[in-house]
């Protein structure tokens, strides 16, 4: 996960834009799944910050295996 700091509001902003432009298309299909894609990812978002612990540990235990930490 070293880009996902990086690349998640990357992510987030392409799916609204996505979004606002199918809906000034009039497709509201389109719009709506492209809301929904923005809202999942910001409650996934939101669960991997809550266990940033986990993520953590396991890369220090794989660095420490594989001899790099």
């Amino acid at each position: 996960m070293r880009f996902y700091e990086r690349l998640f509001p990357i992510a987030m902003l392409t799916c609204v834009g996505a979004g606002a432009w199918a809906f000034v298309q009039a497709d509201a299909v389109s719009a709506s799944h492209d809301f929904l894609a923005a809202a999942l990812a910001m409650r996934l978002d939101e669960r991997l910050r809550g266990r940033w612990w986990v993520i953590e540990d396991d890369a220090a235990e794989w660095a420490f295996i594989r001899g790099v930490g």
